[in-house]
């Protein structure tokens, strides 16, 4: 699955944060971006649990931005997004 992470601020984060990923199907993965500039974005990849798979007979992923709450945000609110894929 990729994803896009984007700063919304002008402002760059210097402090390292990390991308949580879950599955509906139990994988979790834990990835961290050592940094993003302001107004920048960067693409992760996650791989779906064994053999990529996560079907039965969907798959949700969810993903979480900042999951150990380290950066100080003026919107905690837009950290979470989720999508399904039909199986």
């Amino acid at each position: 699955v990729d994803m896009k992470v984007s700063n919304l601020s002008t402002e760059t984060v210097s402090t390292p944060f990390n991308i949580e990923t879950t599955t509906s199907n139990g994988f979790s993965n834990i990835q961290t971006i050592p940094s993003i500039s302001g107004g920048g974005s960067q693409i992760l990849f996650a791989k779906l649990g064994p053999g990529s798979n996560c079907h039965s007979p969907d798959c949700t992923v969810n993903a979480f931005v900042d999951s150990s709450n380290v950066i100080i945000e003026s919107n905690e609110n837009n950290n979470k997004d989720s999508v399904t894929s039909p199986g």
